[in-house]
Order: C-alpha cells, then structure tokens, then sequence
C-alpha cells in the first residue's frame, strides 16, 4: 500500500473512504475499519462502505496542522447575508490567518460588494462568487483554488451551502476554519 503524499494529502475532500485511511495512514484494510468501527476516527456506514471525516483522519494522524497553505490559493465561504456588515471582521480575519499560514491568494467574498456595489441581489453576488470558485487553470484544466476554509455557521448559509458543494463536486477539498486554526 502507497502512502500518501502531502499534495495527495491536501487534494483529499471533507468525506473520504478506507482507502484513503489506508494511504494517510500507511496501515491495513482491516486496522482501517476497526479504527472506524471503534469510533477512533469520525466515521459512518454508507450501504456496505465507511465514510470517514478527513478532519477526523488527519486529527487521527497529526496532521491536522498539515493544511499547509504555503503557496496556495484559498478561497473562503461563510455567511454574509443578514450578518452585521456582512461578517466582514470574520473574513478579515480568516483571511489574515491563511496568508500567516503561507496561502499566496485569498479570496474574500466579503469584499466583493468593494468592486460591484452594495444592494445588488443575493442571486447576483452567489452568481459571481461561483464564477471564481469553478475558474481553472487555461494550462493543466485544474480548479485555481486549492481549498476551501468553511467559517463558522457555514452550514447556516444557503451560499456557503451551495459553494461547498460546487467545490467538493470539482475536486476541491473543503475545511472547517476552526481545524486550520486548531
């Protein structure tokens, strides 16, 4: 069994199956579904298969703080709509954390109302956001960003909801900030 690189590691998504439990951690089908069944790493049964939590695994195998931004292009996705100035200061500091962490790009959808205007519809904005998300590469056909950090109360954002799909549909791999600032 191949171990899994740091880039193999960093192209994971949120979800992921006992083969790729196997490649992160190095070990046997059989060690990989007893440390599901023993609840050591955060997983489910979907039909005859376990799915893993990558934020479980990688905490299982300390490389939690292995999301190495260093160079890459980060794109982040949280509530803005119906949030007090549109949860600037949280993207503004979710940004700051991912460029200490070496990211070359940020994408900061709070400040896109700076280039196109405020009072615009929610249709608008998701429609532009999801034009940067699915960008590629003219070269290698592959997304421009490299992950996505999810900020708290994503899961509350039909947005976020819809661009964490949309990222992890392309190949992106999705995170929780709260796991790259852990």
């Amino acid at each position: 069994m191949r171990s899994y690189s740091n880039e193999d590691i960093s192209r994971l998504g949120a979800i992921v199956g006992t083969t790729e439990v196997m490649g992160v951690l190095g070990c046997s089908r059989p060690h990989a579904l007893a440390l599901c069944k023993d609840g050591r790493i955060r997983a489910f049964k979907s039909g005859r298969y376990w799915k893993v939590h990558t934020s479980s695994l990688l905490g299982y195998a300390g490389l939690r703080d292995g999301f190495d931004m260093t160079g890459k292009s980060v794109f982040l996705s949280g509530p803005i709509t119906g949030i007090e100035d549109a949860n600037r200061a949280a993207f503004k500091q979710a940004e700051r954390m991912a460029r200490d962490l070496g990211a070359a790009h940020v994408y900061n959808p709070s400040r896109l109302s700076e280039f196109i205007g405020e009072g615009l519809p929610h249709e608008d904005y998701m429609l532009r956001t999801l034009h940067v998300l699915t960008r590629v590469n003219k070269s290698t056909g592959a997304p421009l960003y490299d992950i996505v950090v999810l900020l708290e109360g994503w899961e509350n954002s039909k947005g976020s909801t819809v661009e964490k799909a949309v990222a992890e549909s392309i190949g992106i791999p999705t995170v929780l900030e709260s796991e790259v600032a852990a």
